[in-house]
């Protein structure tokens, strides 16, 4: 249970971060910075390094990460924006145009382009869909996420092998030291008699 609240927590810290570089983004533009290519791949590159860099520190900050654990972090990473991306894909498919539906729509859709910011870089590569562009977001957010994880499930395991190896190696040691001390005293009883 522990280990589901420490993941959850990094999750919404890593989303908190990355509406931390959109407001970035947001007081960029009203400066008149943000309008320029290299400043959006800035701001592309850096939410890559965000996504990838909270999956590293989660599975190093965790005791016991697995590919799964690393798979359900990325997961959850994405889940709220995946929510709020198809709840606006799907009131913009069903919406007509009366006002009031209009202004529901808006209000969902102004979080998704919010949160979608740094990726509008992939406009320029992407010309088709709005949409498109948000799930090539999300993917590469949840792909991130995901390599990062298991590149810090890496080290782990390799620490948790010399550990074991040398834990083994220990009690081998001890196992000898032990019967070692046992024969000396055998002889020394045997003496004795």
């Amino acid at each position: 249970m522990k280990s589901r609240k420490s993941m959850t927590a990094y999750a919404v810290l890593v989303n908190a971060l990355h509406i931390v570089l959109c407001i970035a983004i947001y007081l960029t533009r009203i400066f008149g910075i943000y309008d320029y290519t290299f400043s959006k791949v800035i701001f592309f590159a850096a939410e890559i390094i965000i996504w990838f860099c909270f999956g590293l520190v989660y599975a190093l900050g965790m005791n016991n990460t697995s590919k799964g654990n690393a798979l359900f972090y990325a997961f959850l990473s994405v889940l709220p924006i995946a929510i709020i991306t198809a709840a606006c894909y799907m009131l913009s498919v069903f919406t007509e145009q009366t006002s009031s539906q209009w202004a529901q729509f808006y209000f969902i859709g102004s979080a998704v382009n919010f949160f979608n910011r740094p990726a509008v870089i992939l406009a320029s590569l992407i010309p088709q869909s709005s949409y498109l562009i948000y799930a090539v977001n999300i993917a590469v957010i949840f792909i991130l996420s995901l390599i990062g994880a298991l590149f810090g499930t890496k080290p782990k395991k390799q620490a948790s092998e010399k550990k074991q190896a040398s834990e083994k190696k220990q009690t081998e040691t001890n196992i000898d030291k032990d019967i070692s001390e046992t024969d000396g005293t055998g002889d020394k009883n045997a003496e004795e008699e």
